[in-house]
């Protein structure tokens, strides 16, 4: 007869099986949870790195180019002005800032500009829509030119409503592409290259989106269209500071120190970027210093709640401003 073994597990030894595979689960558990944390953590820090990054090297290239009018390289230096003509001629620079688009285009005597912590005194940033923060405005033509004389390269066409500066080496025309045949705007030279006007204002403002309850802030920019309007432009989230200081004679100084534009030559820009949605549990209580500012988590509607990380950097001007 076939004997059957008798001999198992005890409950004693059933229950200490039980409780060591409920702490290697446990263990298990906490380690992927701990794992799912670091990686939502990193990627905020790639994140607010990517965004800080990507607003310096913007603000860098417009700060760079500032002045720029191709192969136009007169100058008369600040109150005597560049003495564009044309169909669109220069007119007086007025730092409130021309609600008429035409006119704001057309201050290219000012090719850099600067605000101090407010959008009072630039009329093109209304209120509402600024957060805080300096504001920056650049004036250049595009690195390439669209065409010879009025005469679109290959691959390039002409806005009837765009801006467009012709240059020689010592005279230029500030026309409207649909303008660009006209005896105004000629050149007493051989090769004359049209290039488009570019103008950007730099701001932070607040989007329209939400992380738990909080609105967004982004580095926001006003520019000057390819058809010649003004256009409000968002350009990186999460950017949540800018200051600006400028090198004067030796010196920085703030935008509200600045008497002469055309001195500037370099500026040192503060970029603050944050995450984009609040992290519970996180006390980031650190103080930010930009420029004239020191920035804290007090200072903005949010909690301290927020990873944020602090981005600078030094831009000479390339040409004569």
């Amino acid at each position: 007869m076939k004997r059957w073994n008798t001999f198992g597990y005890s409950l004693i030894e059933l229950m200490i099986a039980l409780t060591l595979g409920l702490i290697l689960a446990a263990s298990i558990v906490q380690a992927v949870l701990a794992a799912g944390q670091h990686y939502r953590v990193s990627q905020t820090l790639a994140r607010i790195m990517e965004g800080g990054h990507f607003a310096l090297d913007l603000i860098a290239s417009d700060i760079r180019r500032a002045g720029y009018w191709g192969l136009f390289t007169a100058s008369s230096g600040e109150g005597t002005g560049l003495g564009v003509g044309g169909t669109l001629s220069t007119v007086e620079p007025n730092p409130r800032c021309e609600l008429n688009v035409a006119s704001w285009a057309k201050m290219i005597d000012r090719p850099l500009l600067g605000f101090n912590d407010s959008a009072v005194d630039y009329d093109c940033i209304s209120g509402s829509d600024y957060l805080r923060g300096d504001i920056l405005l650049s004036r250049h033509v595009t690195s390439l030119p669209i065409g010879i004389a009025g005469k679109a390269v290959a691959g390039r066409q002409y806005r009837d409503g765009g801006i467009y500066l012709r240059g020689g080496m010592s005279e230029a025309k500030l026309f409207r592409g649909r303008d660009k045949l006209a005896d105004r705007n000629e050149l007493d030279v051989f090769t004359a290259l049209d290039y488009p006007l570019k103008i950007h204002a730099y701001y932070v403002g607040l989007t329209n989106r939400r992380c738990r309850g909080e609105r967004i802030p982004a580095l926001f920019r006003k520019k000057l269209t390819a058809t010649g309007k003004r256009r409000r432009e968002e350009l990186v989230e999460g950017i949540e500071n800018i200051q600006f200081q400028y090198l004067i004679d030796g010196q920085y100084v703030d935008a509200s120190q600045a008497i002469n534009w055309s001195s500037v030559s370099a500026v040192k820009v503060w970029v603050l970027s944050r995450a984009i949605c609040p992290e519970e549990g996180l006390t980031n209580g650190a103080a930010y210093r930009l420029g004239d500012q020191n920035f804290s988590p007090e200072d903005a509607s949010s909690s301290r709640q927020y990873r944020r990380k602090l981005y600078s950097g030094v831009f000479s001007i390339r040409n004569t401003l």
